[in-house]
């Protein structure tokens, strides 16, 4: 190193030559903090410019030892909203790296330094892919334990291209405040590390109350901090203004935190309380469920001026309790002659209440009670596709728990249960249901779909049930928000142990179907949208949207949300262990 490319007090952290692990040539600084420093550098014989952090020495052989694990686990994150990591290890056996992908763009704590709060039509969506990424990392077992706007960072800053990218999954392990107020590095006997510079690694003014009090880490502690971010983002100011460590720590333990109260009272004030709740247990457990309520309080706001705009004609939507109607679709039975696979449970039409009365505990607006007359008989799936049956016709399993083939096939995309609709037709010699236009990538890993539309000509192909299809086949005939006890009928946060479980195992509904509720949460067909606020014939949604329905909850769901009438969405790409599917075939001829 003859021509001197940072401050000389660096020189400590790399070794003498300035190439790392034989293969990366530092070439300058990116930038210093209380960690250690970012080093620009060339990883031959590549050529590819990559971004090497490195860490101060001095944390205990247990915590280099916890940081190599993570850091494994985190290199295999290839969610589009975490920065890449390429490499890790130790310099000189002392010295944690972290080799990542060089970014263009700021970190929100420089966005808001800069240009102040960021407004909620553009903080709205950066925090959905903060979440989604987080979501991503939460499902691997992985808490990131030190998110706040320093780590966030903004990619090529304009509105129309803008993306955020979380940073530093794993090196929060060895420099938050969290980790070193509860001793696990033997270098701070008396409290929290300082840098030279006399400056406190980590804060706490994002760490959650339950960390101080019992150093508990679970997701729940990301959310907590994600939803104190989300709040600084479109206010300027942080939640905790406290100027030191313990005046920060009283703040949290009080309880109710104070937010700006156009924030508080508006549509999002109950979704960033959910998040930011004193109590790990009644806040969302996960990154998952903090996204499920953000995504839906987003749609709730445009069907909220919807509803407005119908109320001055209708007199609102109160007066709307339809009184029980008489519940005429039903099971039936087919002739012998019928090539019907096992497996599947066989519906005639008629007309059934769909929604759910205000007075329903987990009631959402968006389950406006109306009359749906189901005009055809149709067949759907007991259970939910398996990962043996999605393996059997796709040849890959895209699943994160595999721990018995049994569990129903997850982390697939709407499209991906497309693809699988139209692989079953054909196995079974059916034409195909859906017309696919566009496609890319492999179903399970990386397919896309340009445009789907149905096959009109033949139309008795696998195919996702619609929504309306899918909660008369939950109801079963009833108007209960479930067939009986959430422990007895569904897999879902109380009883799941945070993952899926072979189908089939729990009480079926009087009908036969199982695992309608929890487990994974089901794509259906439509885009969604709001009710009608009148009795419809065989919806199938509106013909475009940005989101796909899915039903039914997951298994790290509450009890609330595992309700025959819950409804939840995201954008048909989304892949999430929490995702998976049914399939029905309509029956025209059998009615």
């Amino acid at each position: 190193m003859t021509d001197r490319l940072w401050p000389q007090h660096l020189d400590a952290l790399l070794p003498t030559s300035g190439v790392l692990k034989e293969q990366y040539e530092v070439t300058g600084l990116l930038g210093e903090g209380g960690f250690g420093a970012v080093f620009r550098a060339v990883q031959h014989p590549l050529g590819r410019e990559v971004a090497i952090k490195v860490m101060y020495p001095g944390h205990s052989e247990r915590t280099r030892e916890r940081f190599l694990r993570e850091a494994q686990a985190v290199a295999s994150l290839t969610h589009p909203n975490v920065v890449t990591v390429y490499d890790y290890g130790l310099i000189d056996h002392l010295r944690p790296f972290i080799v990542m992908e060089v970014m263009e763009g700021l970190t929100l704590q420089e966005e808001l330094a800069q240009n102040g709060p960021v407004a909620p039509e553009r903080a709205i969506p950066l925090m959905l892919e903060g979440l989604e990424a987080l979501a991503e990392a939460h499902s691997r077992g992985l808490v990131h334990r030190d998110l706040k706007p320093d780590n966030l960072y903004i990619c090529q800053p304009t509105p129309r291209r803008e993306t955020l990218r979380i940073l530093d999954f794993g090196i929060a392990l060895i420099t938050t405040t969290a980790d070193l107020v509860a001793g696990d590095d033997d270098t701070a006997p008396g409290g929290p590390r300082l840098t030279p510079t006399g400056q406190k690694v980590g804060t706490p003014h994002y760490l959650c109350p339950e960390y101080f009090e019992e150093g508990t880490v679970s997701p729940a502690m990301d959310v907590y901090a994600m939803g104190l971010v989300f709040v600084e983002m479109m206010s300027g100011a942080p939640v905790i203004s406290a100027r030191n460590f313990y005046g920060c720590v009283m703040q949290h333990l009080r309880g109710k935190l104070k937010f700006p109260p156009e924030i508080d009272e508006g549509p999002l004030g109950l979704v960033i309380r959910g998040a930011t709740e004193r109590a790990p247990k009644d806040r969302y457990s996960d990154a998952s469920e903090f996204l499920d309520a953000l995504e839906k309080a987003v749609r709730t706001r445009s069907r909220s001026t919807l509803a407005a705009n119908v109320g001055k004609n209708s007199g609102g939507f109160s007066h709307l309790r339809l009184e029980p109607v008489i519940l005429q679709p039903r099971p039936g039975e087919l002739t012998s002659d019928d090539a019907v696979a096992e497996g599947f449970v066989y519906l005639l039409p008629g007309t059934f209440t769909m929604g759910s009365p205000a007075a329903e505990p987990g009631h959402d607006e968006d389950e406006l009670e109306h009359q749906v007359t189901l005009q055809e008989a149709y067949i759907i799936g007991a259970t939910p596709v398996t990962q043996a049956e999605w393996h059997k016709l796709m040849g890959n399993n895209p699943s994160r728990n595999r721990t018995d083939p049994h569990n129903p096939v997850e982390s697939v995309s709407w499209h991906d249960a497309v693809a699988y609709c139209n692989a079953r037709s054909r196995a079974e010699g059916l034409p195909e249901y859906y017309v696919l236009e566009g496609e890319t990538g492999v179903p399970g890993r990386d397919y896309t779909i340009r445009a789907v539309r149905l096959n009109t000509d033949d139309y008795i192909g696998y195919r996702l049930p619609t929504e309306a299809e899918w909660e008369c086949a939950a109801r079963a005939g009833t108007i209960d928000s479930r067939h009986g006890p959430a422990r007895q009928v569904a897999w879902y946060s109380g009883n799941s142990k945070r993952t899926t479980q072979p189908v089939g195992q729990l009480a079926p509904n009087a009908w036969g179907l199982h695992d309608m509720l929890g487990n994974v949460w089901e794509w259906v067909w439509d885009v969604y949208a709001p009710y009608p606020d009148s009795a419809v014939k065989a919806p199938l949604g509106p013909p475009r949207g940005d989101y796909r329905t899915n039903r039914g909850g997951g298994f790290s769901s509450g009890a609330k949300i595992c309700r025959a009438a819950n409804r939840g969405f995201a954008m048909p790409t989304r892949r999430q262990p929490t995702l998976g599917f049914r399939i029905a075939r309509s029956m025209p001829d059998h009615a």
